[in-house]
């Protein structure tokens, strides 16, 4: 036994040895034991059709997700070869990157994991993750595509790839490259860690209610989901969970003060404790974070995320901030105080606290505006925003099947979306929209039709439909995921503010008369309050990045500022989304200031034929795929400017006096006022113009464009050049303040004709 035990070791001795003089090992990947599977036998391979079901074998999913990263890893390295090639043309390097049909995939695996709630998917997805991440780890092709950026600098997929490259650590040094793969590898396991903190959270709290009374005016969906006995929910008993479905619904309806108190304490100190607490990790990931953005080059992690956004940077983002807070802040006292004095009125004896705002804002919209019954038809609603959206947008839809449609621009098609609108056992909360390049999947948790009854929403879920259809849109006719910034998300909202329009509310809903009125304006009850709730996470989320202030001194500074009522010890960030998006968190905001102002535009028209034309060009400037100008540009082509903060503040119940940009800041680092601030570019140019005779030239505002002194005399001089002309150029051929300007110099030296000056 000796004697062979000795042989074996010479045997691996010799053979390791002869192999160490080639310099590397060549490790061969575990390939799947379907490796042959095809179109026909696995759907998910199958790029050209739309399933007719995601009932599809778990096995499937998981033979094509790792057959198709392995195939696009072994793609990466083909066109690394291919680029040491001269004779290879770099025009077709993003095409021969494609990762379409690993996308596809992917896409319908997330799919079937919302649906069926599979945690054996996450796996899967992670997998597949690494595998398209593996094009931006390669040097030979970012440098390669940072050539093509040299040349075409307004390309997005370029400019989205040399940023993903960065960021990866492309240009870092081997031993930098290590520390921020450690990074980055810390991150992702300390969320993770995060995330389950808050299950474990989740599942460990319980609170048995045997009194039917303290549920209130809980719906008999919401009593189900908690009931012991599903099959007769009235009976009871009822557990409390901490699901945020069954923690809103109970902190609306129940009329037991001590119980929403419980439960509150519960839900937002989740991870707090010394068994599961997230404060250290919450501090990890912000360290790790601000390690990474400054090996990378960057100040803060902030400034990292902002680079490829429509806000731009930090300046940017506070400005909105700080525009918004000083006309919100004033209202949300307003409506706190007339809250509690309802609340008074109504027998409640003592101030009111954080438990207890949401039960009574709710009596106190039901006081006001009785709509307490008020629900639409699920299938009639669909139909009516099909029909709303085809005669706003150029576009017609064609149903193939009672959740498939296909979207036709004249005779093309340009998209395709499957619907899933109601809720089951086992699918997750909430709504999401999953887009690959064939299809776009909306996902919803609607109540399903019982018992010949027809699914009914609510007046938050048509607003939540209306969202996610124009989030549906966009994603349909978007080229790619890179092409919609997370402060780009404009169709989603502009679709909802039509639900707070009398004509198309009265057209297309069929409310009436009172029922009308009162449904719009309780659109408008603690909207203030509501959006500095989002100012203050916007503004935490950027403080986050930009500090190094332990997170609960950043809280416990920031919350007066954007809170009428005081901060309570046990309100922590421990359970908060915060963490994984931080400076991101804003795009939401942003991307609702865009809307409105962009709905402003048609609200501002006189004649109703001229809907569909500029609903036309809405399509083409904002949904058409086909358009690849930045988002700035886009924004510009359709609104004729940058945007504004005021038709978001009107939109809200505020006053305010349109065409009042944003403040901003010339590349020379002098401060101008006003400026917008989604994209400076053409301001800059602007500057640097003007700059080169004077740093601070005097500004002047026409019909929301501005412009600078020395042009306002050029259109003295200038008869030709008239208001109507002026406004004609800017609204329909979107023009640049630059190019203005030198529209303005040519007519002035070509036409002698006498001064007009605009008003």
């Amino acid at each position: 036994m000796l004697r062979h035990l000795k042989f074996r070791k010479n045997f691996f001795h010799k053979t390791q040895r002869r192999f160490a003089s080639s310099g590397y090992y060549v490790l061969l990947p575990q390939i799947p034991p379907d490796t042959f599977s095809t179109s026909e036998t696995n759907e998910l391979l199958n790029t050209t059709k739309v399933p007719s079901s995601f009932k599809i074998e778990s096995k499937k999913f998981r033979d094509a997700i790792g057959l198709l990263s392995l195939n696009f890893e072994s793609n990466v390295w083909k066109v690394e070869m291919m680029l040491k090639d001269p004779t290879y043309s770099r025009l077709k390097l993003l095409s021969d990157l494609d990762s379409s049909e690993l996308d596809y995939a992917v896409a319908i695996t997330t799919v079937v994991h919302i649906i069926e709630n599979l945690p054996a998917f996450d796996k899967l997805l992670k997998r597949a993750d690494q595998a398209r991440n593996w094009k931006y780890k390669s040097g030979p092709i970012y440098y390669a595509v940072k050539e093509l950026l040299a040349d075409n600098p307004r390309n997005i997929q370029l400019q989205h790839h040399v940023h993903m490259g960065k960021v990866n650590g492309v240009e870092l040094t081997p031993k930098a490259l290590h520390v921020v793969e450690k990074l980055y590898a810390d991150i992702s396991s300390d969320l993770g860690k995060f995330n389950e903190n808050i299950s474990s959270a989740n599942a460990a709290f319980k609170h048995l209610i045997a009194d039917e009374t303290h549920l209130g005016d809980m719906s008999i969906t919401d009593v189900t989901a908690i009931a012991k006995d599903k099959s007769n929910p009235k009976r009871g008993p009822w557990v409390l969970n901490l699901n945020k479905q069954c923690y809103n619904a109970f902190m609306e309806n129940s009329p037991v003060q001590a119980l929403r108190w419980n439960l509150w304490q519960a839900y937002h100190q989740r991870a707090s404790d010394r068994n599961r607490n997230n404060s250290v990790l919450l501090e990890n990931v912000r360290g790790c974070r601000r390690r990474i953005a400054k090996t990378l080059g960057y100040r803060n992690n902030a400034e990292l995320s902002l680079e490829t956004k429509l806000a731009g940077n930090v300046h940017n983002v506070k400005s909105m901030i700080a525009t918004l807070l000083v006309k919100c802040m004033p209202q949300q006292k307003k409506e706190h105080e007339r809250l509690q004095e309802f609340a008074t009125s109504q027998g409640f004896e003592s101030t009111l606290k954080p438990w207890d705002v949401q039960y009574w804002r709710k009596k106190e919209r039901e006081h006001l505006f009785g709509l307490q019954d008020l629900t639409f038809p699920y299938e009639e609603t669909l139909a009516s925003l099909l029909k709303f959206t085809s005669t706003l947008f150029p576009i017609e839809y064609e149903k193939v099947s009672d959740t498939h449609y296909r979207i036709h621009d004249k005779s093309t098609l340009v998209g395709q979306f499957v619907l899933d609108p109601f809720r089951t056992a086992t699918k997750f909360p909430g709504m999401y929209t999953i887009r690959n390049k064939l299809f776009t999947t909306l996902i919803a948790n609607f109540e399903p039709p019982i018992h010949g009854k027809q699914s009914c929403l609510t007046p938050q879920e048509l607003t939540l439909l209306f969202e996610y259809f124009g989030h549906l849109l966009q994603k349909c006719f978007a080229p790619n995921d890179e092409s919609i910034p997370v402060d780009f998300k404009i169709p989603g909202h502009f679709l909802t503010y039509w639900l707070g329009n009398k004509n198309f509310v009265e057209s297309y809903l069929g409310l009436k008369d009172e029922r009308l009125n009162n449904f719009l304006k309780s659109r408008l009850h603690f909207a203030a309050t509501d959006v500095c709730h989002e100012l203050y996470l916007s503004d935490l989320g950027l403080e986050l990045d930009l500090s190094e202030e332990f997170w609960h001194d950043l809280v416990k500074k920031m919350w007066p500022t954007y809170s009428a009522t005081e901060l309570d010890k046990n309100k922590h960030l421990c359970s908060s989304i915060l963490v994984h998006y931080g400076s991101q968190y804003y795009g939401d905001l942003w991307s609702r200031m865009l809307a409105a102002d962009c709905y402003r535009a048609f609200v501002e028209l006189r004649e109703p034929k001229d809907l569909a034309v500029d609903g036309s060009r809405f399509y083409k400037s904002l949904l058409d795929g086909r358009d690849s100008s930045q988002p700035s540009e886009r924004f510009r082509s359709f609104r004729g400017r940058d945007p504004s903060p005021d038709a978001f503040i009107w939109s809200i119940g505020q006053s305010c006096k349109f065409g009042r940009p944003i403040p901003g800041s010339c590349k020379c680092g002098t401060e101008k006022e006003p400026i917008c601030g989604s994209d400076l570019e053409d301001y800059k140019n602007l500057c640097e113009f003007k700059c080169a005779q004077d740093c601070n030239p005097s500004l002047v505002k026409f019909k929301g464009l501005l412009y600078f002194k020395s042009l306002h005399d050029v259109l003295k001089k200038s008869g030709t050049l008239k208001r109507s002309e002026c406004l004609r150029l800017v609204q329909d051929q979107s023009w640049t303040g630059q190019k203005l300007l030198n529209h303005c110099h040519r007519v002035n030296t070509e036409d002698n004709a006498s001064s007009t000056e605009p008003k």
